[in-house]
């Protein structure tokens, strides 16, 4: 019983006993004065009794004070009610952006690749070999003489030793060595040029006047390389089964450079006499 409770009960008591009193004097006063007397001597004892019977209920009261606090501290606490809670939803952009510690690496799955085939190489055509046997077989008649009896073969093969021995001699020609330039040319050539009086003649004939030629060295200097030098040859001219020119051809004209005799059975270079 809490305090409130208590307060109540005592003033209903009061309010009780009062009135109680007050309809005992309204009696009192009607009756006869023995009555009076009695009913006073009654009223002392029900005043009494009163008095004591709330003496006894404000002792009960207040024991029950003393006896129901220790109680209330030991009471449970009266269940709570649930109250519904809104979940708060955040908008994206409010919601705080945590930032990685480390980055984050998203390995990407590599897709196989795919086998591409092979493509066809396109080869060149390749030049119908009639029209090639045509323009060989036009140079080989425009090289061969009525008085040979050379076949389209040994043109073929003699016109590619020709040519390899000229490549060497441009080369050296241009280092300027006269004793490897003697293996290339035939003996009879090498004898006639070695004369002094054939060189002394020949310096008369030269562009540099001053210049007199006495070694088969100063011919190569002064007369065989000057006049081949830079030169390009392009075909061959057959003057007989041994004897070959080497020509450049410009304006369908030849212009010869170079003599050619075999000499056991190689090609050799012959220098023209005066």
């Amino acid at each position: 019983m809490t305090l409130n409770k208590l307060f109540v009960t005592i003033f209903i008591a009061i309010f009780v006993g009062t009135f109680f009193f007050c309809c005992t004097n309204k009696q009192v006063s009607v009756t006869e004065t023995s009555v009076e007397e009695k009913a006073e001597d009654d009223f002392l004892v029900l005043q009494s009794d009163t008095e004591t019977d709330n003496t006894t209920v404000i002792e009960e009261k207040e024991s029950e004070v003393v006896a129901e606090v220790p109680v209330e501290e030991v009471l449970e606490p009266a269940p709570t009610k649930k109250i519904p809670v809104t979940p708060i939803i955040r908008k994206k952009e409010d919601m705080p952006v945590e930032s990685p510690s480390e980055p984050v690496v998203i390995e990407k799955k590599e897709e196989p690749k795919k086998v591409e085939e092979p493509k066809k190489i396109e080869e060149p055509p390749v030049p119908a070999p009639a029209k090639e046997e045509n323009k060989d077989m036009a140079e080989y008649k425009r090289s061969v003489a009525e008085n040979t009896t050379i076949d389209f073969d040994t043109f073929a093969e003699d016109k590619k030793q020709i040519m390899k021995i000229i490549e060497e001699l441009i080369v050296i020609m241009k280092d300027g060595d006269d004793i490897k330039w003697r293996n290339y040319v035939e003996k009879s050539s090498l004898q006639y040029w070695s004369d002094v009086s054939h060189l002394a003649a020949y310096s008369k004939k030269l562009p540099q006047k001053t210049v007199r030629m006495k070694t088969l060295k100063d011919y190569f200097k002064w007369v065989f390389v000057p006049s081949r030098k830079g030169q390009t040859i392009d075909e061959i001219r057959y003057i007989s089964n041994e004897n070959i020119k080497a020509v450049q051809v410009r304006d369908d004209k030849d212009i010869v450079y170079y003599y050619f005799r075999k000499e056991n059975g190689k090609w050799k270079i012959f220098l023209p006499t005066m």
